[in-house]
């Protein structure tokens, strides 16, 4: 029972490409309105910290080293169906671009052996709406080998097309604006699934419906289609991602109203904004969360405050009831 609806005007603070394509992407997936006040970091720097959400991607840069992996599945008793009719540049496009290739890839990358292929490859981030969006530099040999853990599958589901379920990860690091190269920090593996599992444990008590709240997260989630690359983005991911008060108290609000109260049938989720404030030494970013009761319209906010001051966020504020002033 879908509870959210998506207002058609979004008002783009920030001027820059990227983020009037997170709006048009906003906009065509029908999320909840997102209004992000935060100016983009360091837009006049040649560094800018990245917290981003999506998916690693593997691809062979040349014929060369695609046969040199051939030989390595070889060597291994293997074969690879995938890359048997390989023989030139476009073929091998093709490859780079099909969906089970990073699967494929793992199983024979993450040997300690073949490491100097996976050295080799292209690596490129995409976002999780699917969008390329950064050249990927492994900075160690750590690095490496959490590059290569990303292309493993999330589960040995198959989706309905047969195509193995790619696994989904936060990216953090520092992007340069000179080479569009995003040198990272550190990849962490990410799946609603988890999340879900771990916001009914800080439940405790509280009954909560499996259901209701596997969709509630699905939505909530849906808002990190962005490239993470300004302080707004940022703090976004990492609240989605690491603080399980949002969900619980817009399943409390949702869900759980009183039938008694002026809002027996709950509230919905319209807007999402965010607002900074870099009055002192540090950026704060707050996420402001607009309810609206669905039988008398009257709203409620609660907002979450992030500092996005350093490449790593944290949370300063989990969940607090929102009032405006003038």
């Amino acid at each position: 029972m879908k509870r959210f609806f998506t207002s058609n005007g979004i008002s783009p603070v920030d001027i820059s490409h990227k983020l009037n394509t997170l709006q048009l992407h906003q906009q065509a997936m029908k999320r909840p309105a997102l209004q992000n006040e935060i100016e983009p970091a360091n837009i006049n720097k040649p560094e800018t910290y990245i917290y981003a959400v999506g998916y690693i991607h593997a691809k062979f840069p040349n014929l060369n080293l695609e046969k040199e992996f051939n030989q390595a599945k070889t060597l291994a008793n293997k074969n690879s169906p995938l890359l048997a009719d390989v023989n030139d540049e476009v073929a091998l496009a093709h490859a780079n671009r099909n969906k089970n290739l990073n699967s494929e890839l793992y199983s024979t990358l993450i040997k300690p052996e073949n490491n100097y292929i996976a050295r080799e490859m292209n690596w490129n981030f995409s976002n999780s709406d699917g969008n390329e969006t950064y050249k990927v530099i492994p900075p160690s040999h750590q690095g490496l080998y959490e590059l290569i853990s990303a292309l493993a599958p999330n589960t040995p589901d198959k989706n309905k097309g047969g195509n193995d379920v790619a696994q989904q990860v936060i990216i953090i690091g520092v992007e340069s604006r000179e080479t569009d190269n995003l040198a990272f920090s550190h990849i962490i593996p990410v799946s609603q699934e988890s999340i879900t599992q771990s916001i009914s444990q800080a439940a405790g008590t509280t009954s909560i419906n499996n259901t209701y709240m596997t969709e509630l997260v699905s939505e909530i989630l849906s808002l990190n289609g962005n490239d993470g690359y300004n302080h707004g983005d940022r703090a976004l991911n990492y609240a989605l991602y690491n603080n399980w008060q949002i969900y619980l108290k817009a399943y409390e609000l949702l869900y759980a109203s009183s039938s008694n109260g002026p809002n027996p049938n709950g509230y919905q989720l319209v807007n999402v904004r965010i607002t900074g404030d870099s009055s002192s030494n540090r950026l704060v970013a707050k996420l402001i969360f607009d309810f609206q009761g669905i039988n008398s319209g009257a709203t409620q906010s609660w907002y979450c405050a992030v500092d996005v001051s350093g490449e790593y966020p944290f949370l300063l504020t989990d969940m607090a009831r929102f009032l405006a002033r003038d």
